[in-house]
């Protein structure tokens, strides 16, 4: 039971102090954006969310010992992560404006042991959120301006038969591959630009 308690806790920590709740959001708003609803497509995100997430924060992850924490043997060194290796990672990447409404201080005007890692994670993972919801309208908005087209289209053409998303769907795809839609959107999810 310990081991399933830790494991769980290690879990929930790798998802709330890296990028996979952005990361996450983001795909889920592109894969709804193109249509693809199905659980499998879900299923994918997630995995490919957790993936990018560990890459992204790779060298923090290493410092914090999760490598070592779910790859332990021993009861006694399981779980044992040092959350406070994540706090640069989540500073580099906390919105000012979420800091400023939290309350939280700057690095430089911090006492001591202020702010928490609790408040710094909250403060973290709404940064997290209000950069994918950015991230996603700007993906959605093109997305969905394609599936009002395709169904204006259809409907002049008089097709009531053939749903929109028949049409709309390859042109979705071959637009968001010609415009460049993956290496712009894992530049913007790894944070490289």
């Amino acid at each position: 039971m310990l081991e399933t308690d830790t494991s769980v806790s290690l879990v929930l920590c790798l998802v709330l102090f890296t990028s996979f709740v952005k990361i996450s959001t983001v795909l889920s708003i592109c894969r709804y954006g193109l249509g693809l609803i199905g659980f499998e497509f879900g299923a994918v995100c997630l995995l490919v969310a957790f993936a990018l997430a560990i890459f992204s924060g790779a060298p923090e992850l290493k410092a914090a010992g999760f490598p070592d924490a779910l790859l332990a043997k021993n009861k006694a060194t399981q779980g044992s992560v040092n959350v406070d290796a994540l706090v640069p990672f989540m500073e580099k990447r906390l919105d000012p404006l979420v800091a400023e409404q939290l309350n939280l201080v700057p690095k430089e005007e911090r006492a001591p042991g202020a702010p928490s890692v609790k408040s710094l994670g909250v403060a973290f993972v709404l940064s997290e959120l209000k950069a994918a919801f950015q991230l996603g309208c700007v993906l959605l908005v093109p997305l969905v301006i394609i599936d009002l087209l395709g169904a204006h289209l259809l409907a002049l053409l008089g097709v009531q038969h053939l749903s929109p998303q028949v049409v709309t769907l390859p042109l979705k795809i071959m637009t968001f591959i010609a415009a460049g839609g993956w290496g712009a959107l894992g530049r913007k999810l790894l944070g490289a630009e």
